[in-house]
């Protein structure tokens, strides 16, 4: 029960675990809480229902996951997403706003194989689930996962890779990789066993 009451970002403090893992938990928590599930008091107050909520299913490359009461996602085909989810006040004393959240490549330069799944809250405080909806799709309309070659051809770079970057350094063909490899930036991203085999392809095909 105490997992059930508790809000994600307690949860994660407390565990050290990612907000999503945490709303997992919770999630879980309250159906087994009770035999007919547990709801809070301002979810029985005034559920906002986003299944009526108009929506796209498809922009490039992100495709709609989940249409249900209380989630709109979009994933990419290696599993990055965009979430709008609808947020109560504390106390439950005003109307719930929406906000849009992602999970999304790590900030800066990381080894999308070996880091974790990083949620971002991409805008926050939106009044209705319409709203949400309109940032939610014109933010993946200005970051399509559209190549314009295949970076896969490249040692080290498996599809989620290169969803990374394409999402992170707006890489979508190989001339545009080379550029990040003389920058030293992709060697960071594909991890440090692939460093000799990379130098080799970038200097054969480029030098």
């Amino acid at each position: 029960m105490k997992v059930a009451v508790a809000s994600p970002g307690e949860l994660s403090n407390t565990l050290g675990i990612g907000e999503s893992q945490a709303e997992q938990l919770i999630e879980t928590a309250r159906e087994q809480a009770t035999p007919v599930g547990f709801k809070s008091g301002t979810e029985v107050e005034s559920p906002p229902d986003l299944t009526e909520a108009d929506v796209v299913d498809d922009v490039e490359g992100w495709n709609i996951r989940r249409h249900t009461p209380d989630r709109i996602s979009w994933t990419s085909p290696s599993d990055y997403s965009v979430v709008i989810k609808a947020v109560p006040t504390r106390g439950g004393d005003q109307p719930r706003t929406y906000e849009v959240r992602g999970i999304l490549p790590p900030a800066g330069e990381h080894n999308p194989q070996q880091s974790k799944k990083e949620e971002r809250v991409l805008k926050r405080e939106m009044d209705t689930v319409e709203e949400a909806v309109g940032y939610a799709v014109g933010w993946m309309e200005t970051h399509l996962v559209e190549f314009e070659q295949d970076l896969t051809e490249f040692t080290g770079v498996s599809e989620r890779t290169a969803e990374y970057l394409l999402l992170e350094h707006k890489i979508k063909n190989h001339q545009q990789l080379y550029e990040l490899w003389k920058e030293s930036t992709l060697k960071a991203v594909v991890g440090k066993q692939w460093h000799d085999d990379l130098e080799e392809e970038m200097k054969g095909k480029f030098e």
